[in-house]
């Protein structure tokens, strides 16, 4: 059986280890957002949806029915668009199906990274919403 310092000994050094591992989880960052200041995005839909995000914060676009506009910001870490406005014309094509879920993501969005020139939306657990490329 073990002596009781020797166990006491062990003890600490788990403990030690185990704080350690707890400190630099607690110092690791999240990867940087890319910077997206004055850019202008484009998704594939037909007609394609647009993204613009403004220097001063100001966000606006195109769903593929109606234009919208609205915010975007920096919070923590965390990319955050909205709350968002759109005009309400009533669109019986393809741009005004997509519309809904694309301005729902857009809300949905908490990070993003550029990847192969690509701009990914991605929502709180890190799943890409969206790719946008650059617009033309």
């Amino acid at each position: 059986m073990a002596q009781p310092s020797s166990l006491r000994s062990h003890l600490r050094a788990l403990l030690a280890g185990a704080a350690l591992v707890t400190l630099l989880g607690a110092c690791a960052q999240a990867p940087a957002l890319p910077d997206l200041n004055d850019t202008r995005w484009q998704g594939e839909g037909q007609p394609p949806t647009q993204l613009r995000l403004e220097a001063n914060g100001q966000a606006s676009g195109f769903g593929g029915c109606n234009r919208f506009s609205g915010r975007w910001h920096i919070d923590g870490g965390q990319l955050r668009l909205g709350p968002l406005a759109a005009t309400r014309m009533m669109c019986l094509t393809p741009g005004g199906e997509q519309e809904g879920s694309f301005l729902a993501s857009l809300e949905a969005t908490r990070s993003a990274r550029l990847e192969g020139g690509r701009l990914l939306l991605l929502d709180a657990q890190g799943q890409v919403l969206q790719s946008l490329q650059p617009a033309r």
